[in-house]
């Protein structure tokens, strides 16, 4: 696993300055339309929220891909135990983003030297889209699949891209609402919702 002062060492401290952005959608119509499809222990169909990011030399889209599911509402109570109220989350969902030029065909037409730039505004969008969830919804986890430094081959944490996200990251986890951990594997990052303990943590809100 790559070292955080390493990571420190060739992206800076994740202070570059982000773009302008744009919602493509409503959150409240967005999350309707999940939930509508919802059923129970049973996660919908992909569907997209995105963001179009406004660069100095080109336009971004970052894409929340989200699958939502309905909680069981039943609450088992054993003899001698005392009722609980339902939680207030009725729905759970999942997390995965992705970015690339606006137009272009995949995320490895991402460029123009505004990766910095490009990076720190990701990070806004994430702490935007989880503030604007439904109270009823719960985010379990936020996956970041970064892409290798050549095409063709799999998602790389030790990417160039995969370093600069960790960077970020590590600089802006407590900037989300609530408890938050995040976590690094080989060819992925997760930011989990909670407080959570392993060797695989990189980074707690």
């Amino acid at each position: 696993m790559i070292s955080l002062k390493k990571i420190l060492s060739e992206v800076g401290e994740g202070s570059a300055k982000p773009f302008s952005y744009n919602r493509k959608g409503n959150f409240s119509s967005f999350f309707k339309s999940l939930k509508t499809a919802s059923t129970i222990d049973k996660y919908t169909k992909q569907k997209d929220f995105v963001y179009e990011v406004i660069g100095d030399k080109s336009r971004y889209l970052v894409k929340f891909a989200c699958i939502l599911r309905k909680k069981n509402p039943m609450i088992l109570v054993l003899p001698g135990q005392k009722r609980k109220d339902p939680p207030k989350d009725k729905y759970e969902m999942e997390v995965s983003i992705g970015f690339n030029v606006k137009r272009a065909r995949d995320e490895y037409e991402t460029g123009f030297g505004e990766m910095y730039s490009l990076m720190a505004t990701v990070i806004e969008t994430i702490k935007d889209f989880v503030k604007g969830v439904d109270d009823d919804i719960k985010v379990n986890g936020i996956h970041i699949y970064p892409k290798a430094d050549f095409k063709g081959l799999e998602s790389d944490v030790d990417s160039k891209r995969g370093r600069i996200y960790l960077s970020y990251i590590k600089k802006n986890i407590g900037k989300l609402p609530g408890k938050w951990s995040a976590f690094q594997y080989n060819d992925r990052i997760e930011v989990r919702n909670g407080d959570w303990t392993g060797n695989d943590i990189i980074a707690k809100s």
